[in-house]
This record gives C-alpha cells, sequence and structure tokens, in this order.
C-alpha cells in the first residue's frame, strides 16, 4: 500500500510539476552557470552519472525555482539515456 501512495504522489507531483514540458530555457541562467551537468560516459554498472559543482552552487545568488526545474530536466535527461 505505501509503495502505491508513494507511486501516486510521485505521479501528482510530475503532474503539477509538468516535467515533460522542462526544457533549457526555461533555466538558462542556472545552465551558464554550469552547477551540475550529465556525465558523457556511464559508471561502471552502466548508468548514467549526474555531476554536481559544489563550488558553482550560491545560496545568494540563485533561483530556487529555476534551479528546481533544471535538476528535475537533469534527472529526466539521464533517465532517457
Amino acid at each position: 500500500a505505501q509503495t502505491v501512495e508513494k507511486l501516486v504522489q510521485c505521479l501528482r507531483w510530475r503532474g503539477q510539476f509538468r516535467v515533460e514540458r522542462l526544457g533549457p530555457e526555461l533555466f538558462a541562467r542556472e545552465m551558464r552557470t554550469q552547477k551540475g551537468f550529465l556525465h558523457r560516459f556511464p559508471d561502471a554498472a552502466g548508468r548514467p552519472v549526474l555531476v554536481a559543482v559544489a563550488r558553482r552552487h550560491s545560496v545568494l545568488d540563485r533561483r530556487l525555482q529555476e534551479s528546481c526545474r533544471m535538476c528535475a530536466w537533469m534527472l529526466e535527461s539521464a533517465l532517457d539515456r
């Protein structure tokens, strides 16, 4: 029952966040900072690798909504590989 509930919550969130409509044009400023990227090579198990560069993250110089959109888009991109 808990698994079904979590899946329903996830699907509801995806619908509200409109994950399928995300693209780099919605968070261009965040993309320019190169805070994170999808590595071109997979890990040893063949899974995609997302790299976050900690020194490029500044709490004072960011837009939280853009950062969230970028993270969701990067995760989706990784899953598509």
